[in-house]
């Protein structure tokens, strides 16, 4: 639980925050957790991707993570959503799939 809330309370910013920014609202648009700044959802969600992108360097963030943390936000709590993201793109997904190289 500390290496999740490390990585939300770290002081280094990412180099995906502003393209994160960008996606927040587009993640889900007509659900009422994720439709604006008031979804209670947009700042987990910003939190998951922040996070990943700071435990995954060579990943980082694409267009296309914010929905899949979106899904799993919606089922898990916000620490297991990050860790079920770590798994989906670190395991599951073929290697290399969202690397930016």
């Amino acid at each position: 639980p500390k290496y999740y809330q490390s990585l939300v309370q770290s002081p280094e910013m990412s180099p995906s925050d502003k393209q994160i920014s960008l996606d927040l609202h587009r993640s889900f648009p007509r659900n009422v957790y994720f439709n604006s700044d008031n979804g209670t959802k947009v700042p987990v969600l910003q939190r998951v991707l922040v996070a990943f992108s700071l435990h995954n360097k060579a990943i980082g963030y694409c267009q296309g993570m914010n929905m899949i943390a979106g899904m799993l936000i919606f089922h898990l709590d916000e620490e297991t959503a990050f860790w079920g993201l770590v798994a989906i793109l670190e395991m599951i997904m073929p290697t290399g799939y969202y690397n930016t190289d």
